[in-house]
């Protein structure tokens, strides 16, 4: 799994660049931003929110409950408030 080091390396940037480009700086080229994105697209990288939320002190995860996944009530249930949850930008976790 590719982590924030291999994305810099990848687009020869500094871990800063590509930190201000996941938090959406303006201070970023548009030539860098492309070399940035195309780089995250090569490695598979992906964000670890968890970890994000952790670091910035500003966790925006909830936990939900439920007694089984397996009945239909409680899956329709969890899959509508992950829905309205991510208009918040919250994540769920079942």
């Amino acid at each position: 799994m590719a982590n924030i080091k291999d994305v810099a390396r990848k687009a020869g940037v500094g871990l800063g660049t590509v930190s201000r480009y996941l938090n959406n700086s303006k201070q970023i080229s548009e030539e860098l931003k492309e070399k940035i994105r195309i780089a995250i697209e090569e490695t598979g990288y992906v964000r670890n929110e968890l970890g994000r939320n952790l670091k910035t002190n500003n966790p925006r995860n909830i936990a939900l409950l439920i007694p089984s996944i397996f009945h239909n009530f409680f899956s329709a249930f969890a899959f509508y408030i992950e829905q309205e949850l991510a208009k918040y930008d919250y994540k769920i976790m079942i």
